[in-house]
């Protein structure tokens, strides 16, 4: 089943049968855009259909077209758009669903299988629209973990949308409840759009969203509209420049305290979060003009510490300065250095140790590339001890510009969600993606469908480049994955490594305080920590005192905030964490509210909370304190979940 809507609704169609998908393209006007809600799952179906192009990170599919028939057809995903899962739409857009009576989904996935159906009609005939296949309301309740509020809705929809065959056997249309929510998503993600669509075309944004593949690149456009072009003196790089400078990109520090585990019971601990932190960083950094020359090292075998600095940093601009002065002339620099001693050791280490892919925070002795910003903060917060070795440093302006536009988007988005203005979504999302595109790593591959009557061909003009060969399902197409000749690929990772290392300072200046006061901390991810409650008002206090500026503040770009957010005014009476993006937290108020907040990476929460079911009887604490303890529980991944097999 394929349900399909035009632009502005008036034209909404449902496909049935093996050949729904063929039908389709007969009806989609040529040099159509066609948007899925998840292109990675509706594009693998599509893939045998004449496509030509196709662009993949990972298994998430972000376009394709195809020619079909003379006609050109671009697919394109709107979630990497708009991230967001379709049932947030009319929260996103409340006015543009005003009118709209958008029920709950309520969908039993598992009663819904090929043998179901089967063992009532012939499939083929049932597909060609000659027969209604026979629910029971029961048994497909049984395959569900709804509960009663839920089990009502789902016989609620079934009564409006008119499914019932027989109510005294409790018997209901399954094809028939299966096109109301089809079509009811195709129209969620219409409107939804749409309203996006029009949002990102007002002010301050005034772009069009249908340009561009995803949110990241949308962002950069406006950043590059409204801060590296106005400057007409900042570059983006390629390269071996870019290659080096790009080895000083890293990821915000995720870990526990020391790297262990966490049992903590009896101390009130807050969710303390940054306020927007990567549009806190640009508030407070630049862009650098020019390029960047080579550096050499004037003693590769000198040792530097906080009493003998490099020339780089005894000539680096303070962190306001916009001009080069005769003493302050180095505007940023990216290096490598040899730490060979670790003055301070940290619960939370700024250094950072690669290995196979893999980064750990630690408080080793290892070699790493930094920029400015990273290494000042090294000497500052873990008084290490360097060897210098050769990079590259930029002695040009700094423009603030991108200070004043990030904090104007600050404030509309403050003004528009005040309003209830859906643009406030928009530059939220732009807001907190636009760096990300700077960092891009050049894409040293491409992929290219190839039809049976053009496979020996191309295997033979191409044999040099083919890295893996697909084939797709039982069609006559293979898709290549082929290595491209020359990675051209131009971004502007001084700008973006400047933006993950003044994300890390604002962290380090509340967290390395912390330490210092001798106020706990169990966890960090990225922009938020686990920290003793009870503290964080003292922790404010001598904030102040150090560096003059507030450190607590709702909405206010540097400032941090306490946010659980399943209840309000939240506390956690019970921490356990086990790693990184492992962790519980059993939640309380004063008002004698309880709630649970918990996450393990690569494990859905439905599947933790089957899993606690059948194991622990319900009770996830246990679930968590089992794995503290050392023990190992096996996940599986698909219960409560949807499969697919291709």
């Amino acid at each position: 089943m394929l349900c399909i809507s035009s632009e502005g609704g008036l034209m909404t169609k449902t496909y049935t049968g093996i050949d729904c998908m063929t039908e389709m393209f007969k009806d989609v006007a040529d040099n159509s855009i066609v948007y899925f809600h998840n292109l990675g799952f509706d594009g693998t179906f599509f893939m045998k259909y004449g496509f030509k192009q196709i662009i993949k990170k990972g298994s998430k599919i972000i376009s394709m077209k195809a020619t079909y028939n003379g006609k050109n057809i671009n697919f394109k995903d709107s979630f990497s758009l708009f991230p967001k899962a379709l049932k947030s739409f009319p929260q996103s857009f409340p006015d543009s669903f005003k009118n709209l009576d958008v029920q709950k989904e309520l969908f039993p996935y598992d009663y819904y299988t090929y043998d179901k159906i089967y063992e009532q009609v012939d499939i083929e005939s049932y597909l060609d629209g000659n027969n209604i296949v026979i629910g029971n309301v029961d048994d497909a309740i049984k395959t569900t973990k709804w509960n009663d509020e839920e089990i009502n809705v789902f016989k609620q929809n079934i009564t409006k949308m008119n499914c019932w065959i027989d109510r005294e056997e409790n018997t209901f249309d399954m094809m028939k409840y299966c096109e109301f929510y089809c079509s009811q998503d195709v129209n969620v993600l219409r409107i939804g759009f749409n309203a996006f669509v029009e949002a990102t075309k007002n002010d301050p944004i005034n772009m069009n969203l249908h340009d561009y593949l995803t949110l990241p690149a949308l962002a950069n456009a406006y950043l590059t509209k409204k801060v590296f072009v106005p400057n007409k003196n900042v570059y983006e790089l390629n390269g071996m420049v870019q290659k080096f400078i790009q080895q000083s990109v890293y990821g915000g520090r995720c870990m526990t305290a020391n790297n262990k585990r966490y049992n903590i019971k009896g101390i009130k601990i807050a969710d303390f979060d940054a306020c927007s932190l990567y549009p806190s960083a640009m508030r407070r950094m630049f862009t650098v003009e020019g390029i960047p020359e080579f550096y050499e090292s004037p003693d590769k075998e000198m040792i530097y510490d906080k009493n003998n600095l490099p020339d780089i940093l005894v000539h680096a601009m303070d962190e306001n300065q916009t001009k080069p002065t005769e003493t302050k002339y180095y505007s940023q620099f990216f290096v490598e250095i040899e730490i060979v001693k670790v003055g301070i050791m940290r619960e939370f280490p700024l250094i950072v140790k690669r290995e196979e892919n893999k980064q750990t925070n630690c408080n080793e002795c290892v070699k790493m590339v930094v920029d400015m910003l990273t290494l000042q903060d090294l000497i500052t917060f873990q008084d290490i001890s360097f060897k210098l070795g050769n990079g590259y440093v930029m002695k040009g302006k700094r423009d603030h510009r991108i200070r004043s536009v990030i904090q104007n988007l600050f404030d509309l988005r403050a003004q528009y969600k005040k309003d209830k203005n859906p643009t406030q979504e928009v530059i939220k999302l732009i807001m907190n993606s636009a760096y990300g595109k700077t960092i891009q790593k050049p894409i040293k591959t491409y992929l290219q469908f190839v039809k049976a009557d053009e496979y020996e061909w191309f295997v033979q003009n191409r044999f040099h480049q083919i890295i893996k060969i697909d084939k797709i399902g039982d069609s006559d197409t293979h898709l290549f994955e082929l290595q491209k000749m020359k990675a051209k690929q131009f971004n502007n990772v001084v700008f973006g490594t400047t933006v993950l290392s003044m994300s890390k300072r604002i962290m380090n200046e509340v967290m390395c305080l912390a330490e210092d006061l001798g106020i706990k901390i169990w966890y960090q991810d990225t922009d938020s920590m686990h920290i003793e409650a009870d503290k964080v008002d003292f922790l404010n206090e001598q904030f102040k005192n150090k560096y003059g500026r507030e450190l607590i503040g709702e909405n206010i770009m540097g400032c941090f905030h306490s946010d659980f957010d399943e209840i309000p005014d939240a506390i956690a009476d019970v921490h356990i964490s086990l790693g990184k993006k492992m962790y519980y937290d059993r939640l309380v108020n004063e008002k004698g509210d309880k709630s649970e907040h918990f996450r393990m990476k690569g494990i859905p929460q439905i599947v933790i909370k089957n899993t606690a079911e059948k194991q622990f009887d319900g009770n996830v604490m246990a679930l968590y304190e089992y794995l503290y303890n050392g023990n190992s529980l096996t996940f599986d991944c698909l219960d409560g979940r949807v499969a697919f097999n291709f």
